[in-house]
């Protein structure tokens, strides 16, 4: 099981003086604040072994079971949530949230990645990718990609809500709509919503949301700024981070990275299209475990070369 360690920054990549160590499935976030974003993060993974902020080992986080074991998050296992405020106006299109590598990887790439590239498009119609480039890169709009979202007007001049121990660790839920609605009318005036129809039941309103910002013309529309308070509860079940696997039952996929892993950290970061501004990112980083690129490679051209002969008896049967 290898050993993690987790920093957020204000910049990508990270750098020392914008990285912040902290503490999975911490009861108290860590704060962070720029010129262009401020707000408090909390990382969750579950079963979590690596080094906490105190730089000492974690083996037993707090917290872990009341939040994996919800309904809303069974299966899942890990989270990244933030809350906080843009403090320079971005439009829903232009802000984006993903992964962000510096060195290229397409010499690493598992077997079965552009079947799994595939299936994450199904799943995000709206996620953009490029894994053969010199710096590769996944990103999605984040008003999209998030599995939770609340979003609330807040005082532009006032401070950030302080974090509270109890409400705040307790699984997001969705509230996005009505926020949606209210920062439409705030930036546009009256403008028809019909089709953001208030939906009371989470798991719907989560789906009328995806749905409505699915339609570029509609994200843009959205301005987040100063006056926004938002939350994300980025959650997810596909990536194990203490055995450091990838799987997607529904295509039959299943990867162990550390043949694979080229010593870089995975990293989830949050910025501008062009990327220009950085609001704030998260690293996950192994520390006990040597990059592994060369066999890779080797289970690479095996599994191409298992396949290959595959399709040759296919043929053949077919003939």
């Amino acid at each position: 099981m290898p050993k993690l360690k987790i920093s957020v920054s204000t910049s990508s990549p990270p750098s020392p003086s914008t990285s912040t160590l902290l503490s999975p499935n911490s009861s108290t976030p860590t704060r962070i604040r720029s010129e262009t974003f401020e707000g408090d993060v909390l990382v969750r993974i579950k079963g979590f072994t690596g080094e906490s902020a105190d730089g000492k080992e974690r083996r037993s986080p707090e917290g872990e079971p009341a939040y994996f074991e919800s309904a809303s998050r069974k299966g899942k296992t890990w989270s990244i949530f933030v809350r906080g405020r843009f403090l320079e106006e971005i439009d829903g299109d232009d802000l984006v949230f993903g992964n962000v590598f510096e060195n290229p990887i397409r010499d690493s790439l598992p077997w079965g990645t552009s079947v799994a590239v595939k299936f994450m498009h199904y799943l995000d119609p709206t996620m953009e990718s490029d894994f053969y480039a010199d710096k590769p890169w996944a990103l999605s709009p984040l008003l999209c990609t998030t599995p939770f979202l609340s979003l609330t007007p807040h005082p532009p001049t006032s401070p950030l809500p302080p974090f509270s121990s109890t409400t705040d660790l307790e699984p997001l839920k969705e509230n996005s709509l009505d926020g949606l609605v209210a920062n439409l009318r705030r930036r546009n005036g009256q403008v028809e919503t019909d089709d953001l129809d208030e939906v009371r039941d989470e798991e719907k309103e989560s789906w009328a949301r995806k749905s409505w910002v699915n339609v570029k013309e509609n994200r843009k529309a959205v301005r987040i700024g100063k006056e926004d308070l938002v939350t994300i509860d980025f959650v997810q079940a596909f990536l194990d981070f203490n055995d450091l696997s990838v799987s997607l039952p529904s295509v039959g996929f299943h990867v162990d990275l550390l043949k694979y892993w080229d010593g870089q950290p995975v990293t989830f970061v949050c910025r501008n299209r062009s990327g220009t501004k950085t609001f704030f990112s998260v690293s996950f980083e192994i520390t006990d475990a040597e990059p592994a690129t060369k066999a890779g490679k080797n289970e690479i051209e095996k599994k191409e070369a298992e396949e290959e002969e595959e399709e040759v008896e296919i043929s053949d049967e077919v003939d």
